[in-house]
């Protein structure tokens, strides 16, 4: 006979208690676990309860079934855990008052919370539907938790029996949503509901990438078109049926919107735009999760190019550089700060960031040919707030920064055209040698 003890679930426990809670508003994974021996599922938001039933008590890792409030918000209830040993060796999670007057009293002990759930249905969250098997040879009672109604008919063919709706939760993972623009009106379709709506957003361009920008559960659309002299970016939130709009005075047709990138550690990825005009360049971070627009750099003396969206300061977010040919600024959304880099006046070139020493943060890496004196390289190393400059003399073509030595850091390769020799600009030890290739 199988043997499920309830120690098992008090370790779970005591390791559930040993946790502080989430922080406020967030949204957590749901686990389901599998034990074959115990016929049980167990589910929980809990990173280390989880490791602890794989690794000491066999379950093995189904993945996520949902996801759920971390704390209680409006509409939402605990999603109370309540184990009961042998013979019934179950799991069973519920929000009703009603449930647990039930199975109190027939032995089922209360574990913990694992998280919120809603009560009834709010755009974006989907049924969790709870089914139970009963084994009547051993007494085993089972419980299973699913979003998947179409599993419905497997479940009750290998003798489930469907229960109820336990509660409204979040998808796992968000779906790419089905996207169609049509003179001026934008069809949005859930692929999973296969429900569509109308847009009315006016020309434009759609932003190619959806992606969640408010930090909440399912993908937002962005969109950029004119607005009479102004210029408009929509988000559009399709699981709320809303379109945020931010308009940017500068209506005019060099204006490029960039994204979505994480520049602060929110939940909620930013959109990047750069405006070019006669008066002057900006740079601005909408950030959707808040409903703001942003303005983190201004230039007054010509136009700016994106030279890219990475983590330069090596803090684990994305910094913005943008640059006017002679000089590097490197912006900070989560700072509210800006840097710059003096480069030359002559730039032929600045290369997509690299990690070129092998430290934590990437480089921007500009060839500079000057028209009175020799080309040099500047790589700036955004990480230590310095530049290096490496003579290279003369005009030379650029290989593909990668690793060649196998240590760390990608080395910077290049042919002199005069001389036809290979140099090879090793950044981690800040010194330039001749190398046979650059394969």
């Amino acid at each position: 006979m199988r043997r499920k003890t309830y120690p098992i679930a008090v370790a779970m426990t005591a390791a559930f208690l040993s946790l502080s809670a989430p922080a406020a508003a967030a949204l957590v994974p749901l686990y389901q676990l599998y034990s074959s021996t115990y016929k049980d599922y167990f589910y929980t938001i809990d990173p280390q309860q989880r490791a602890v039933a794989i690794s000491t008590y066999g379950y093995a890792d189904q993945g996520v079934v949902a996801r759920v409030e971390s704390s209680q918000v409006g509409g939402t209830a605990p999603f109370g855990r309540y184990y009961k040993g042998l013979p019934q060796t179950d799991h069973f999670y519920t929000t009703f008052s009603d449930e647990v007057d039930l199975v109190v009293p027939l032995g089922w002990v209360f574990e913990g919370t694992e998280g919120y759930v809603y009560t009834t249905h709010v755009p974006g969250t989907y049924p969790l539907y709870r089914y139970a098997h009963w084994d009547g040879a051993t007494s085993d009672l089972a419980h299973f938790y699913t979003v998947d109604a179409s599993r419905h008919a497997q479940l009750l063919a290998g003798g489930w029996g469907y229960d109820r709706i336990a509660g409204y939760v979040w998808l796992a993972t968000d779906p790419q949503l089905g996207v169609q623009f049509n003179n001026g009106t934008l069809t949005i379709t859930n692929p999973l509901s296969g429900t569509s709506n109308n847009y009315q957003v006016g020309q434009g361009t759609l932003l190619p990438t959806q992606a969640d920008l408010n930090g909440r559960p399912g993908n937002e659309v962005a969109f950029t078109g004119p607005a009479g002299t102004q210029t408009k970016v929509l988000v559009i939130d399709d699981s709320a049926r809303a379109v945020h709009t931010y308009l940017f005075e500068n209506g005019i047709p060099n204006a490029f919107l960039l994204g979505p990138y994480d520049l602060d550690r929110i939940p909620g990825k930013e959109l990047v735009y750069l405006i070019n005009g006669l008066g002057g360049s900006a740079l601005y971070v909408i950030a959707d999760n808040t409903q703001t627009k942003f303005q983190l750099f201004g230039y007054q003396n010509g136009f700016l190019s994106i030279v890219g969206v990475d983590d330069f300061a090596g803090h684990g977010v994305n910094d913005i550089a943008v640059s006017n040919g002679a000089t590097v600024f490197v912006s900070s959304f989560e700072q509210r700060f800006s840097y710059s880099y003096v480069i030359g006046n002559a730039t032929n070139r600045i290369f997509p960031p690299a990690d070129t020493n092998g430290v934590a943060g990437k480089e921007i890496v500009a060839y500079v040919t000057p028209v009175f004196s020799g080309a040099f390289m500047k790589v700036i190393d955004h990480a230590a707030r310095f530049s290096r400059t490496y003579t290279i003399g003369a005009a030379a073509i650029f290989l593909p920064f990668r690793d060649r030595d196998g240590q760390p850091g990608a080395e910077v390769c290049y042919q002199e055209l005069a001389s036809g020799l290979f140099k090879q600009v090793v950044d981690r030890n800040a010194f330039v040698q001749t190398v046979p290739s650059c394969n």
